[in-house]
């Protein structure tokens, strides 16, 4: 089996075909990449089937890491049965439905305490520091305990 590697010049646009004897026909737009795009979507095509390295903005890379960290805490709210952090946090004052009461305090203060721990992170690397992984500044938040 072989496989055919895809991209529209200038995009990070990109599709694999795989075929066994007849090589498929090019989608119109696209060109025949020399290698598989890398992991990292930071990368464009260009016109000889190479691929180029495009740096994000530090703006861009602050808005991906808001986005995980966001992502991070509504996955515990929805572990709890919430749609979201926001709708839990609204139980932390109806203290008429106690067990829902309980999660949206705890669920409160830790969403704060991941984001200052997160606003801490991303300060120490925009002020000279190493550039933290996505992934570092996950493992670097508190973790959540349901009460």
């Amino acid at each position: 089996m072989k496989t055919l590697h895809l991209s529209k010049v200038g995009t990070s646009e990109y599709t694999v075909k795989t075929y066994l004897s007849k090589k498929p026909d090019t989608p119109e737009g696209f060109i025949e990449m020399g290698s598989p795009k890398p992991p990292d979507s930071e990368y464009v095509s260009q016109s000889d089937g190479t691929w180029l390295s495009v740096p994000k903005s530090a703006g861009e890379k602050v808005a991906a890491y808001r986005e995980e960290v966001s992502a991070h805490i509504d996955s515990a709210a929805r572990a709890l049965g919430f749609d979201s952090v926001v709708t839990a946090v609204t139980y932390a004052d109806e203290p008429s439905d106690p067990l829902n009461h309980g999660y949206g305090v705890a669920l409160r203060a830790w969403r704060s305490a991941c984001w200052l721990k997160c606003r801490e992170d991303l300060t120490a690397w925009q002020d000279g520091g190493d550039e933290p992984t996505i992934e570092q500044v996950i493992a670097g938040l508190p973790k959540f305990s349901a009460p």
